[in-house]
């Protein structure tokens, strides 16, 4: 064929080829993308095809002091489309407790006897011990990934399959927690089983945090990290200074406590955990076990005085009974939120230690969803246009406000004449003089279940302050605070506030002393999202456990006589001295029902909250002076947070 004909023949076909091209429908396949309706995502991929993996993520740090960077595990699943073009946000989970444990914990012991397995309470995700976890534990995988997400859980710095050390809550750990969500982001290096490199190209990089306890912990000091791509946190629970777990204004909670508690969760460690020993044992050396002092080791675990770098959204859960991690932890937390304008949404209910799955799981799958899916998916859901603050007055009653707390400040005073029970006015007492002065002696086996007993009944162990019946429902929100002056026989030593709802009423048994949380199973299961046989999404249902009580233990403080000038360090207590000494009690919202009586209680040794220490002195190794304590009644007072 001539050149010429072969060149206006290849121009026919080429013209023939862009008309077919512009006639025709892309056949090309279009990349898969997340369904929303109902301001909501929708399941669309496939639980059962999802991809699992686990990746190494190397941390800037040596917490193990090998001479290499320490490894964390990160065990991945998400939808297999992320593979052909979908990019999927983190659903990220980081917790200590995904392991079997050699050495007993207490707390996960007495429910396991009890049967006990709530939501939130992270078991062991590699049911055959082939290194690759065949069960995810909790629920967020089975509802999220369908939804377009992916989740992440990641054994903690040495526990599990990731290198390093435990050091209940130090550096070390927390910048290996933040290695991953720095890699998710694009930052950094992981590897694969055969130690080839891994990229998290599934993923568009935005990190959200979860989880309840030790798991919330690590959000709150990631957040403080200031990490660009975490974009919200969900910590429930949680620990946001580990003085203020471990502590009671200067007071030991519980004995060599950082140590033992690293040590205990560390000793599931897949390497060697005797080669953490050294670190450990400087934990019990550096934390000021002899004095109780504040001090560089307890700031290291502060994350409050770092909450003005969070820039990620948080939605704070908190138990305001909660007898494990204290409610003071979120409260502090929240309250700098609040100062930096963090967006922010909060739940209080009723509960001590658990997850509100456990509580309200309808509408907590509900609100966690619409949460992650406006954060992390930018979905206009109207999430942040709903109410701040959701707060359980009694059991299964919720009331919502637009911001916490609400109480201003009502100043109650003791006024005595010798006789007992005190009165509890808001009339300032008369000049102090003859009988105001009321001895208590310490005791080594009072818990709060008795010290707040028979309120009319004399105690040597206690002073009691009872109110007048309240002509109207009464609201405190926030703060209570105590002010009192008390001269001591020796050393000074532990001091106790309960704040006390005198009145019989139907309340959430919740209680340090009988392991009880507030909830107990209804026998039943309830199912979210997918499921395989091995991991259904299905967790056991549980109720309120309510019981009808003459009292209640609203608030409680403590705090040691020697740190009543610093927590820094102690001050001498003098014999005879008399010394004003002022603390805060954990932070509450609550209702004393009209015709109920507030009460409060003032003593030195509380077992409920010191267990180890009363343990200590039943077996001759008192870890403080048993003093005698005058308390100058007529110069004692409690400001209580008044709502209106």
């Amino acid at each position: 064929m001539p050149l010429h004909r072969r060149v206006r023949r290849a121009a026919i076909i080429a013209a023939v080829g862009a008309l077919t091209a512009l006639s025709l429908p892309n056949l090309a396949t279009a990349a898969p993308a997340t369904k929303v309706s109902g301001g909501e995502t929708q399941p669309t991929f496939s639980y059962a095809d999802a991809i699992r993996e686990t990746t190494y993520v190397e941390s800037p740090v040596d917490g193990d002091h090998d001479g290499r960077p320490d490894r964390v595990a990160a065990d991945v699943i998400r939808p297999k489309e992320s593979d052909a073009g979908l990019k999927v946000p983190v659903i990220m989970v980081a917790s200590p407790y995904f392991a079997r444990y050699p050495v007993p914990i207490p707390d996960k012991d007495k429910r396991a006897k009890a049967k006990l397995t709530p939501a939130g309470d992270d078991d062991y995700k590699d049911v055959d011990d082939d290194g690759s976890p065949a069960k995810f534990p909790d629920w967020y995988d089975n509802y999220f990934v369908p939804r377009g997400y992916a989740v992440v859980l990641v054994d903690v710095p040495g526990t599990r399959a990731s290198e390093g050390c435990l050091t209940s809550g130090g550096s070390t750990e927390t910048l290996g927690v933040k290695s991953v969500v720095d890699w998710l982001g694009g930052k950094g290096k992981a590897f694969d089983h055969a130690g080839a490199a891994v990229s998290a190209d599934w993923t568009d990089g935005k990190v959200g945090m979860v989880g309840r306890s030790w798991r919330g912990t690590e959000p709150n000091a990631v957040a403080t990290m200031d990490v660009p791509n975490l974009k919200t946190i969900v910590p429930i629970s949680a620990i946001s200074s580990w003085y203020d777990y471990m502590r009671l204004d200067g007071q030991v909670r519980f004995a060599d406590y950082p140590r033992d508690l690293a040590s205990r969760v560390g000793s599931a460690r897949k390497t060697d955990p005797g080669e953490c020993k050294p670190v450990w044992d400087s934990l019990a050396a550096d934390s000021a076990e002899d004095t109780g002092n504040y001090n560089a080791f307890w700031d290291e675990r502060n994350y409050v005085k770092d909450v003005s770098k969070v820039k990620a959204s948080v939605f704070m859960v908190h138990g305001l009974n909660d007898w494990n991690v204290l409610a003071r932890n979120g409260q502090q937390f929240w309250d700098g939120l609040k100062a930096n304008n963090v967006p922010r949404k909060l739940w209080l209910h009723q509960e001590a230690h658990t997850d509100p799955f456990n509580v309200r799981n309808t509408e907590w799958v509900k609100q966690l969803h619409h949460w992650f899916d406006y954060w992390l998916k930018g979905v206009d859901n109207g999430v942040m246009s709903e109410p701040q603050v959701d707060v359980e007055r009694a059991p299964d009653q919720w009331a919502t406000y637009s911001s916490w707390p609400q109480g201003g400040s009502q100043r109650l005073y003791l006024n005595s004449d010798g006789s007992s029970p005190t009165r509890l006015t808001p009339v300032a007492p008369r000049p102090p003089g003859l009988g105001t002065e009321v001895r208590i002696t310490d005791s080594i086996n009072q818990t709060e279940s008795q010290l707040i007993a028979n309120p009319r009944k004399v105690n040597p162990n206690r002073v009691v302050a009872l109110g007048e019946p309240l002509k109207a429902d009464t609201r405190i929100s926030g703060v209570p605070t105590i002010s009192l002056t008390a001269d001591f026989s020796s050393g000074g030593g532990p001091l106790t506030a309960l704040l006390v709802d005198y009145g019989t009423g139907t309340r959430v048994k919740h209680s340090a002393d009988n392991g009880e949380i507030g909830v107990v199973p209804t026998g039943k299961t309830v199912c979210v999202g997918e499921g395989n046989a091995v991991d259904t999404g299905c967790l056991a249902e549980f109720k309120h456990d309510v019981a009808t009580t003459d009292a209640e233990v609203v608030a409680e403080g403590w705090t040691n006589s020697q740190h009543r000038e610093s927590l820094t360090r102690t001050s001498e207590v003098k014999p005879g001295q008399a010394y004003g000494l002022t603390w805060k009690l954990q932070p509450e919202d609550y209702v004393f029902k009209a015709g109920h009586r507030i009460g409060l209680v003032i003593a030195a040794t509380d077992c409920t909250a010191m267990p180890d220490g009363c343990a200590a002195a039943a077996d001759g190794k008192d870890p403080w002076p048993r003093v005698a304590t005058d308390i100058h009644v007529n110069q004692t007072s409690i400001t209580l947070p008044i709502a209106p």
